[in-house]
């Protein structure tokens, strides 16, 4: 996918919905590799599969700054809710008039795990190209559709969409929320974009108190990653309880960083 030269306001609104407010964004990098091994080192790393989870609906926002040769400010939205027997999950970014956003269907399964369905990433504003991916799971056959491109490729039955895993990494903080012995651990899951079969991305969580506007000093559950070879490196907290909300993330690459904080929870 080709990007027009732009200035570097709408660069910089890109770089910015393509973090989005996940901890996945490295989903986004284009790769030929049918494999990336994952970043840091692990040892001793747990691979999750077939986890049980309860969804409930919930509606936050999160604003930031970012410094990305100036100053600029966005507002980040997450939303999940249920049609049917279908849950959605909604992630977006509002920056420079410019709007990202990420959906993912899903469903439950018998043994209560998620099971990813279609994943949607779309991208518009009025200095850039209009552009959406949409990417469609088919866990009985091992494999991912890029519907766009029209091909298909092979993937590991637990892999989500990196929109989904969002959701994935606040339930495991959720589920373990009766381990809390267990201070630091970390986990390995394998997330597909559009070029990639499987990506494995190495997660560290670490427990924190952190200083918030909104709740002020809070238990949190911190998860880290890095990608692009260990240059993007990104913290992001969740709160340790039923709720699990994340509310604060960094990310700070060579040319930018980015910091934004929960605002609104419903």
């Amino acid at each position: 996918m080709k990007i027009k030269k732009i200035s570097v306001l709408s660069l910089f609104a890109i770089f910015l919905t393509n973090i989005s407010i996940s901890t996945i964004s490295i989903a986004n990098e284009f790769c030929e590799a049918s494999y990336l091994e994952p970043i840091g080192d692990t040892q001793g790393a747990i691979k999750r599969n077939n986890n049980f989870y309860k969804p409930k609906p919930f509606s936050i926002e999160l604003e930031g700054d970012a410094d990305f040769f100036l100053s600029i400010s966005g507002v980040a939205k997450q939303k999940l809710y249920k049609q049917e027997n279908t849950w959605i999950y909604e992630s977006s970014i509002e920056a420079l008039n410019h709007v990202s956003k990420e959906i993912s269907f899903f469903t439950i399964g018998e043994q209560g795990e998620i099971i990813p369905q279609k994943y949607i990433s779309t991208l518009s504003g009025w200095l850039v190209r209009d552009r959406e991916n949409t990417l469609l799971f088919d866990w009985d056959n091992n494999q991912v559709t890029h519907v766009e491109e029209g091909n298909f490729f092979d993937v590991e039955k637990y892999s989500y969409d990196p929109n989904l895993l969002q959701l994935i990494l606040k339930y495991e903080i959720i589920n373990n929320l009766d381990n809390n012995n267990e201070d630091t651990y970390k986990l390995l899951y394998s997330v597909p974009s559009f070029k990639c079969r499987n990506r494995g991305t190495l997660f560290t969580f670490t427990s924190e108190k952190i200083n918030t506007q909104k709740f002020g000093e809070v238990d949190t559950k911190k998860i880290y990653y890095e990608a692009w070879r260990g240059k993007t490196k990104v913290s992001s907290w969740y709160a340790n309880d039923s709720d699990a909300h994340i509310l604060k993330l960094h990310f700070i690459d060579p040319n930018t960083e980015v910091n934004v904080e929960i605002s609104t929870v419903e």
